[in-house]
Formats: structure tokens, sequence, C-alpha cells
């Protein structure tokens, strides 16, 4: 139950996210259900797609602790996955930052997505990399500190960089636009 709340919950908190992000004062429980009602389709597709894409990672980096790196093909492929995941995880950031921000399909949420993390690579690095900074600190936590407190503080700051992004990639016009589709 858990696992398959996890989507659903990711989904609330970046709703609420959202929503401080931009100056309002959301109600909990109507934004975060709300969300979930409205996006629970596209939450749970993104989830499987993470969870292949994870995988076939996951396979990839597993073959190459047994393979030879002496060869320039074995480097070649360690740096292209490398080079993969760290797409994998910038794109997830401004999915799952957009998806209750945006009504759009998930074809086209995942191309936004794609769209801005390779106009913003560096930016998009560095957000990364500052929403990770928190998960990693709370390893030396108590358990508890990590579920109540990371989790929302780095979920804060991939929707306030998401939000940065888009403000320079958008006018004012194009963004207001965008959201209220």
């Amino acid at each position: 139950m858990t696992i398959i709340g996890i989507p659903f919950a990711t989904l609330g908190l970046f709703a609420m996210m959202n929503q401080w992000v931009q100056g309002r004062q959301p109600e909990l429980f109507r934004v975060f259900s709300g969300t979930i009602h409205k996006h629970w389709r596209k939450a749970l597709i993104i989830s499987v797609l993470d969870i292949a894409i994870s995988s076939v990672l996951y396979i990839n980096f597993s073959i190459f602790q047994v393979m030879s790196m002496d060869n320039i093909l074995s480097i070649l492929s360690v740096t292209m996955t490398a080079c993969v995941a760290l797409l994998f995880i910038g794109v997830n950031m401004y999915i799952w930052s957009l998806m209750p921000l945006l009504n759009i399909s998930t074809k086209n949420l995942i191309k936004i997505s794609l769209l801005l993390m390779l106009t913003y690579p560096l930016k998009s690095f560095f957000i990364n990399i500052l929403t990770i900074t928190p998960i990693i600190l709370s390893l030396f936590l108590p358990t508890a500190f990590f579920l109540f407190v990371t989790v929302s503080i780095s979920g804060y700051i991939a929707v306030r960089g998401t939000w940065w992004i888009l403000q320079q990639h958008f006018s004012v016009d194009e963004l207001h636009t965008l959201i209220s589709e």
C-alpha cells in the first residue's frame, strides 16, 4: 500500500509546494486531494515509466561492475549511461513539479520537461543538487526528520527552481496562459 501511495503523496506534495511558491495559502486537504483526484492517471503512468527507466539504469550500472574498463567502448557506455541517468533525474524533477501546475497530457508534460532540462542544463543540474542536498544531509538525522521535514524541503526547492526556470523561459502572460489552461 505504501508503494502504491507514494506517487499520489508526491503529487499532493508538489501541488502544495506549487501553491506556496506562487504566494498562495492553500487549503491542505482540498489542494492535496483535489490534485490527486485530477492527475492520478498521470502520476501512475509517470511512476511506471520511472520504475522502468530506473530498472534499466540499475541493470546497466550493475553490468558495468563486471566489465573491464580498459576498453574505450566500456568507458563510453558508462559515460552515456551516467548522462542518461542525470537527464532522467532532471526531467523527473520538472515532471513532478509541473504535473499539478499544468493541465496537459502526459506526453506534453514529458516534452515540456525535456525541453526545459535541455534548454537550461546547468541551472537544472544546480536545482537538482540543491534538491538532493537536504536528503543527503538528513541521512545523519533521525528518520522522523527525513519523513516529515526533508521531503517537504526538497519538494519546495524543486518547485521553487522549476518556477524560476519557467519565469525565465516564458513571459508573464505566456506563463499565466499556460497555467490557466
